[in-house]
């Protein structure tokens, strides 16, 4: 696909909000990953996705980078820069610690993941 297509399709993603079509299917390919192949953890599953749509979703991703973090909630910690999974990791670990180690008390605790 020459780059003024390239351009066009992208153009028209912006303008209409869908993709065309052809660029949406994604080919997958399994590769043998050693001398015999008798389960599947022997095989390695490739995707193969049209590159003008991962430089559209590129571009989309990038565009939107400077409001995610308006959309997202702040426990969807992955998607926002400046923000770590590991943090959510780190208070449900404490948490579960606390009511392990908690020894005194006629209440039950009980941990609520929303």
């Amino acid at each position: 696909m020459s780059g003024e297509k390239v351009y066009m399709a992208g153009c028209e993603w912006l303008e209409k909000g869908t993709f065309p079509p052809y660029l949406n299917s994604t080919n997958f390919a399994l590769i043998a990953k050693g001398d015999s192949q008798t389960i599947m953890k022997d095989w390695r599953l490739i995707a193969l996705y049209n590159i003008v749509y991962k430089m559209v979703v590129k571009v989309l991703a990038n565009k939107l980078k400077c409001v995610l973090d308006k959309f997202i909630s702040t426990s969807q910690s992955t998607f926002v820069p400046g923000r770590s999974i590991l943090d959510n990791a780190l208070v449900a670990i404490k948490l579960i610690h606390f009511m392990k180690a908690k020894t005194k008390g006629a209440q039950g605790d009980v941990v609520l993941n929303s």
